[in-house]
Order: C-alpha cells, then structure tokens, then sequence
C-alpha cells in the first residue's frame, strides 16, 4: 500500500488532478443514482442503482404491518409482478444510463465535455423517478390488503423503502467514510428481541425518529444534487473546449474550477453528514435512557460499533464476567455490594471514555479528508491512541479488582467455567483476545511502523510441513491392508519417525527459525530495531529450502521402511499411490499456508507470499483424488490409470515449480520490506524501488501462469476421463469437479434446501402436507439448478479470462460484477420465497419448530 502511494505520488500533479476529478464524477452520479444500506446486504446489481425490492424485504415489511398467512400470499403474487416490472425497466433504461454514465466522466475530464455530463444526470434522475413511481405502485396494491389498523402502520414501511432508495454507500465516501448515514436505528430496534411493554414505549418515538431519519436523507440528496447542478452549471458556462484545453492558461483555468467544484460538493456532503451522524448520536443516546438497562446497554454499544469503528471498550465480556460473579451462591452480602457498585462505576467510566472517543472521531470526520489539516489530524490521531490504551487498562484493571473481590478460590471458580475471559476491547466486541494487546496506541493508524510490525510477524515464518499425522498412519494402515504383526511394527516405525522429526525441528528448524526472528527484530522505535540486509534474506532462502530438503529426508527414511514391511506387489503399487498422494498434498498444503504448518491450530491458512498464493478454482482441484473418493470400478480405473499417470506426474512438476516461484517471490518481498523500514529508520520517507518491484511482480505473473497451468491441466484431463468412461454418468464427474473447484458457487449458506430436508422428516406431516412440500421440493430444486448454472457459468468464464486483462478493463468488471450480483439477489431471493411457501403450508405449532432462517 505504501508503494501505491508513492508510485501515484510520482504520477505528478496533472494524473492527481484527473484522479481527484475522476471521483469527484463517481460522486456526482453515485448521489443521484443512490445505493440502498438500510436493511439490505446484498450487493448492487448495479452500483449505484436501488435493487428491486426483495423477497426478504417484503418479509420486512409483512412482518411490521403483521400480515396474514392470506395478505401475504397475495402480497408475494403482487410482488412478482413488479419484478417482471423491475427487470423491464432494467433492460430498457438502467443498463443504458449506467453504461452512459461510464463513459461520461471521461469526456468531461479530457475533453471539457459538460453537456454530455448533464444530459445523463438528467436521465438517471428521470430513470430514478421511474424506480420511486413502481416502488409506489407496489405499495399502492399492498394497501389494498390492509385493515385501518394495518394503514397507519404503512407509512413507515414505505419510508423504510424511500431510505433504502436514499442511501449513502459511495456518498460516504466523499462525506468522509461517516457510516452513520448508513444505519437506520430503528432497524437496530427491529432486529433486538424487546419484551412487548418495550415495544409499545417504543413505538412513538420510532415513528417520529424514521420521519426525521428520512426527510434528513432525502435533504442529503436533493441538497447535494443543487449543488452539483450549480457546479456543472458554472463549469459549462466557462464555456471551454477540448481545443482550448491545448493553451496552458486555459487547461489550469479549467483544472482549478474542478478543484473548486469538487471542494463544494464535498463541503456540502460532509456537512449534511455530520448533521445526521449527530441526529443519531443523540436519538441513540435518548433511546438509552428510556430502555432498560441491559437492553439500552446491547443497543447502544450495537450502534457505536457499526458507526465508530476506532471505538474501543465494548463491556460485553466483562459485564458477562460480573454477572456470573453475581451468581455465585458462595459470595457475601459484602461482596455482593462491592462487586454491584464496582459494576456501575466501570459502566459509568467507559461510557464516558467512548464518549470522548466518540466526540474525537467526530471531529476528525467534519474535516475535508482531502484538505485536512495534518498536524491537527495527526493530533487527534494521537489523542484517540491514548484513550483506546485508557480503555484498555481500564478493563484490565478492572478485572484484576473484580478478581481481587472474589479472592483467588472463587476467581478460580469463573475461570473453569469460562476458561478465564480477558476482555477484548477492539471493535469486534465479542470478548477473545489478550486486553494488554488489542486495542492499544496505533490500532488503527496505518503507519509504516505499524504495517512493517505486522509483516515482520509474516516474514519470520519458516512454513515447513507438519509431521505425518495419526489419522494417516491409519490410512496408511488401511490401504496396504496390514495384519496385526506387521501394525505393531509399523506403530514402532511410526514412533521412530515422530522421534526422527522431532530431531530435525531441534536441530534444524528451530535454529532456523530464531536465525530469522532475531534478524527481524522490529520494536516501537527505529533506533531500537533492526532487519536482514539483502544477503541475510537471501541466505535464509536459502536455508529455507535446504531445511526444507531435509525435512523431506525425514519422510523418505519412513517410507524406506515401511517398504521392507511390504511384500505383495498388490500392496507395494498401493503404497506407491499413497506416497505419490502425500507428496502432491504436501505441496499443495504448503503453497496456501500463511504460517508454519506444525504450528497451526487450525491447519495451513492463505498464504501473503505470491500474490496471495493459495491455489485458485480449478488449479485447487486433485482429480486422482476426487476419482478414489467415488470409488471406481476396476475396469473403469483400467481405462483411466494411463490417463491419470501421466496427469499426476505433470501435475506433481507443476506443483513443485510453484512452490519454488514462491519462495522466490518471498525473498524479493522480504527485501522490499527491509528496504523500506531502513529507509523509514535512517533517511526519512522510504522510496519506491521500481526495478525490485517488477522483478518480484515478475515472478507473481509466472506464479498465476503456472496456476492457469494447472487449471486447464486439470480440465483437458476432466475431457479425456469424460469421453473415457462411458459407463459413468459425465455430468456426475462434471458436478463433483465443479463443487471441488468453485465451493462459492455450491456452498450456499441462505439455502432452502436443510428447511426442505427437515420438514419433510417430521412424523406429524399429514399426506396433503407431504404433497405439497413435494411439488414445493420440485420447483425449487429446478429453478436453482437453473440459476446454480448461471452462477457456475460466470465463475468458468472468470477462471478462463486473462487475469491482467480484467484488471485494466474497468467497464468489464463493472459488468462482470452487476452480473454476479443479479445472479446472487435471484438465488437469495428464491431460497427465501421457498421457505415463506415451506412455513405457509405448516400449523402454527409447526412452524415453532422450524429453525432461524439463515442469515443474508
């Protein structure tokens, strides 16, 4: 990142100038063609234009307006309807506007071109008029459902929608990133479990605050459109042209009169911004004083932590560790007021911590983010440093006082049940985590010393494989079908081996590894630190690869004898396969590990080192594997074994190559780093190495070609068993390798299906029922194969694109991810509409049995 920003820096002023012009015009259509954030996670079709409403928004709006099982059967048909309607629309008037809109911005920037700019802002305005008008439609024959006391609830679903319409994603951006325009706190209200008496207090003050909530969004956008109005206005009055532009005085002309366009749209976005983050800031700190004490808590600390992502000293955890200290049935009356009293004076001094955190980052978000002052910016900066260190030994302290008030007996009690909770104060909130560590002076700021402390954790790394495990020494003992004499020898092999490894970690690895821990020794100052010079980093890779070699010899002594052990050549050929197994699963585990794979708790993770170097899509996919997993018959794996040789010895070389391109690339990385932070310690702000960066791009471009390499390795190879085995079904083949392959596309977590599955296993469900679930089963499996396949099809011409090529070619992208994004709303949206039909059709008690619905 720190080179990015030098290379743009040396770009010059006139590249920074169309940069700076480039999203001043990203604004001006983004506040007209407005991105819906309240309620809604899915992805835009298309940015900046308001998805149609979706089925789980109409379940939004049937649950608040308390619609029956009737009213919503007919509001659902109603609902189809204007899809069809949405997706006409589309076809004829947002695509074009969008597309329009991409090419615009361009010929305002080079060429002056005002007039072109203005005529589509025109057109969006209309084409969102169009959206509003179906949206009231919609609305309109819902009302025809409704009862009188169903009608005075509508208004507040119709203004859910009209703040969906108005939102803020990319307008944030310009208004300074302020997410507070981007949640709606009576949605925060919705999603809590209130006890009724709560709901009913509630309900006037939500009413009250949606209408203000919306009337300040529709402001923020009306507001701004005048401004820009004005702005493009001025800047064709100027009356300048793509000749013009050729005279020096004129081109600086035109250049500061965009500055000064930008400079006032941005002027007044942020300052409508900070109007409602302040609007909420208030409303949430009302809603506190007015709900109970543990419910206000939850809300308060949900809004924070949406909108203040600085925020540290969420007390969920340790507000949980005092509760069970409460609980306890050995604690005196004299504890028990301390410990209450202690409670309520930490509650009482985070609060206000957050408080003055919350007023800092308020201030820093009123500036212009790109005319800020750095001095005052670095000030409040540092400010928040110190009371995120505050709150954290705040709790901290905290914590060791409840303990002290227990006493170590009953202290020792809450840690067997909660495995000791030492709170987290970073804006997760969700209490793991190490409070001397989280949250403390720098989170956040994004500093080169910050970003070298973070690599310095990576580069230190050795990623060496694990040792064979006991899950595979029982495979291992299953395929060569081993009697009970030959499992004792091999258990005592096994053990050999363990000791073996363990020499090698000892000797090898270990000294390797505090080698290069030491060398990378980054502390909180620059004269304290140190890093390798280019010819340490080199030896390391070096040292590396020849630990690595021995660490291979571990495993080939192993393998020599369990050879001995085996006789049958039936056996030795079983054995060989397994070997050539684990030499291309050691491979492939290695090049997606981020950090030493004996180490790992949960296994290899995705690496940082060759451009992020876990193995992609096809490329991931282990076809010799995936065929012993569905279990072949003989004759079939007959026909397959000349195939699958000569596949399996291509794809080992190729592996092996990668992996060698990997480390490579790291030595490379790892100067890089070194060089900056030298750079940063001894002669100011570092420089941008371009030679060393093109030669380690280099290596990430041969990483990808090898990649693709494999990939289609893996396709040819997927064609040849296809056209081979007759007897087996290619689609079958086909599926598992695609499941294999693209798991985004098969995995899918709003899926129907366990509901479908589940009903259909309850004893209670009457024929009629039964019957209805089937066709209900049948729908739904054809129409998500359908769109499952439209998803498969996007990802197979993605893998099959080159991938510089998609890089450079902005409208292709934007087009390739409005598809992904339609193809997801579609899929979203009949997994949900299946399971509104799958609860439409049960009893009441039934439907109490049925699971949470999954999360968007």
């Amino acid at each position: 990142m720190n080179n990015l920003r030098l290379f743009i820096r040396a770009l010059g002023s006139e590249r920074r100038f169309i940069f700076h012009t480039g999203i001043f015009l990203m604004t001006v259509m983004s506040v007209l063609l407005c991105s819906p954030t309240h309620g809604q996670g899915s992805e835009q079709i298309n940015p900046g234009v308001p998805n149609p409403i979706s089925s789980r928004d109409l379940d939004r709006y049937a649950t608040r307006l308390n619609l029956s099982t009737g009213q919503q059967q007919l509001a659902a048909s109603y609902h189809s309807e204007y899809l069809a309607e949405f997706e006409f629309l589309r076809e004829r008037e947002i695509e074009d506007v969008v597309q329009r809109f991409r090419t615009a911005p361009r010929e305002m920037m080079r060429n002056a071109n005002v007039s072109e700019m203005r005529d589509v802002l025109q057109d969006a305005r209309r084409m969102l008029d169009h959206i509003r008008a179906l949206d009231e439609q919609f609305f309109n024959r819902i009302e025809t459902l409704c009862s009188e006391e169903q009608m005075q609830i509508m208004p507040q679903v119709t203004k859910q929608r009209e703040r969906d319409r108005y939102g803020v994603n990319m307008l944030q951006f310009m208004g300074g990133g302020n997410p507070a325009l981007g949640v709606a706190l009576s949605d925060l209200l919705l999603e809590m479990d209130l006890d009724p008496e709560e709901t009913a207090t509630m309900q006037m003050y939500v009413a009250e605050y949606e209408t203000s909530l919306t009337g300040k969004l529709r402001d923020v956008h009306e507001g701004t459109l005048k401004v820009m109005a004005k702005e493009l206005n001025d800047l064709h009055e100027l009356g300048i042209t793509e000749d013009s532009l050729q005279h020096r005085e004129i081109s600086r002309q035109w250049r500061e009169s965009m500055w000064g366009a930008m400079r006032s749209v941005r002027s007044e976005i942020t300052e409508q911004s900070a109007g409602i983050s302040e609007f909420n800031l208030r409303t949430c700190r009302l809603w506190s004083t007015i709900l109970t004490e543990d419910t206000a808590l939850d809300f308060r600390w949900d809004y924070y932590q949406r909108v203040y992502s600085r925020l540290n000293g969420n007390p969920t955890a340790l507000l949980g560790r005092f509760d069970a200290a409460l609980e306890l049935p050995e604690i005196t009356d004299e504890q028990r007021e301390a410990i209450e009293a202690e409670e309520q004076a930490f509650i009482h001094r985070n609060d206000s911590l957050a408080d003055d955190m919350i007023d800092l980052i308020e201030e820093q978000r009123s500036e212009d983010r790109f005319a800020r002052d750095r001095e005052k910016a670095a000030a409040i900066r540092e400010e928040l440093d110190d009371l995120q260190q505050r709150v954290t030994d705040l709790h901290q302290s905290t914590l060791d006082h409840l303990d002290a008030m227990l006493g170590p007996d009953l202290a020792q009690v809450l840690d067997d049940d909660q495995h000791r909770i030492l709170t987290s104060v970073g804006s997760d909130g969700k209490g793991d985590g190490d409070a001397t560590t989280r949250g403390g002076p720098g989170r956040g700021g994004g500093g080169m010393q910050e970003y070298l402390q973070r690599m310095s954790a990576v580069v230190r790394q050795v990623n060496m494989p694990g040792p064979i495990s006991k899950k595979e020494l029982k495979d291992i003992n299953q395929r060569l079908m081993l009697d009970d004499s030959t499992s004792v020898m091999l258990d005592m092999l096994y053990q050999d081996y363990l000791e073996n490894y363990e020499t090698w970690k000892r000797t090898e690895l270990e000294p390797l590894r505090k080698r290069i821990q030491d060398a990378w020794r980054i502390e909180s100052s620059p004269q304290d630190s140190s890093v390798p010079s280019d010819q340490e980093i080199e030896q390391f890779g070096k040292s590396r690869q020849n630990c690595f070699q021995l660490r291979q010899k571990v495993d080939k002594r192993f393998f020599d004898n369990i050879e001995v052990l085996i006789s049958d050549e039936e056996y030795l050929a079983a054995w060989n396969s397994w070997q050539r197994w684990h030499e291309r699963e050691m491979y492939r585990r290695l090049q997606s590990a981020g950090e030493d794979e004996e180490e790992s708790p949960r296994g290899p993770g995705r690496g940082m080192f060759g451009g992020g170097s876990e193995l992609e899509n096809e490329a991931r996919v282990d076809l010799i594997q995936m065929l012993d997993d569905i279990q072949l018959e003989a004759v079939q794996q007959d026909l397959l074994s000349d195939d699958l040789s000569a596949y399996e010895s291509e794809l080992v070389d190729s592996l092996r190559k990668r992996y060698e391109m990997i480390g490579k690339t790291r030595i490379w990385q790892e100067m890089m780093i070194a060089q900056q932070f030298r750079q940063r310690a001894g002669e100011g702000r570092p420089s941008f190495d371009r030679q060393r960066y093109e030669q380690s791009r280099q290596l990430q471009q041969d990483i990808t070609t090898t990649t693709n390499q494999i990939q289609q390795l893996n396709r040819n190879t997927m064609q040849d068993i296809e056209a081979r085995i007759a007897e087996v079904s290619g689609d079958s083949i086909s599926i598992l390798y695609y499941q294999v392959a693209f798991p985004e596309v098969y995995e899918d977590p709003t899926s129907a299906e366990p509901w479908l599955e589940q009903v259909m296993s309850w004893e209670d469900i009457n024929e009629a029922q039964r019957q209805r679930l089937a066709d209900i089963a049948a729908e739904y499996h054809a129409a998500y194969n359908t769109v499952n396949t439209e998803l498969l099809n996007w990802h197979l011409q993605q893998s099959q694109s080159d991938s510089g090529e998609r890089r450079s070619n902005w409208e292709q992208r934007m087009d390739q991810r409005s598809e992904l994004a339609r193809i997801h709303f579609d899929r979203d949206d009949l997994n949900h509409k299946t399971m509104l039909k799958i609860e439409g059709l049960l009893t009441e008690q039934q439907s109490e049995r049925l699971p949470d619905p999954p999360a968007q």
